[in-house]
C-alpha cells in the first residue's frame, strides 16, 4: 500500500485518476475549492479520521469531517457537509445527500 499526502489544490489536481498500486490518498490542510474524488484503487482520508471511497463518473463529494465516512458515490450525485460518525453509502444518479451529521447513516440514494 502506497501513501500520498495532499496539501495544496494544485497536489490534488495533479493525481492520476487510476493508481497501479492501492493507495491512500491523505488530505491535509486548509480548504480545497474542489474535491474531484474520481479514482480507482485508492483511498481518500480527509479531516481527523474521516474517509472517502469509491466514488466514480461526474460525482462530487465536499467536506467531509471528523470520523465520518462517504462510500459509493457515482454518476453525477453529490454529497455535501458529512461529519461526526455519519456515514453515507451508495449515492448515485443525479441525487443529492446535503448535511449529515452526528450518528447519522444514509444508505442507498439514488
Amino acid at each position: 500500500m502506497k501513501e500520498i499526502i495532499i496539501k495544496t489544490q494544485a497536489e490534488l489536481d495533479a493525481l492520476p485518476k487510476v493508481f497501479e498500486e492501492f493507495t491512500v490518498i491523505k488530505i491535509e490542510g486548509g480548504y480545497f475549492e474542489r474535491l474531484n474524488l474520481v479514482f480507482q484503487n485508492s483511498e481518500i482520508r480527509l479531516s481527523g479520521n474521516a474517509t472517502v471511497q469509491s466514488v466514480y463518473d461526474n460525482a462530487t463529494v465536499q467536506s467531509v469531517y471528523d470520523n465520518a465516512t462517504v462510500k459509493y458515490v457515482y454518476g453525477n450525485a453529490t454529497v455535501q457537509y458529512v461529519s461526526g460518525n455519519a456515514t453515507v453509502q451508495s449515492v448515485s444518479g443525479n441525487a443529492t445527500v446535503q448535511s449529515v451529521y452526528g450518528n447519522a447513516t444514509v444508505q442507498s440514494v439514488y
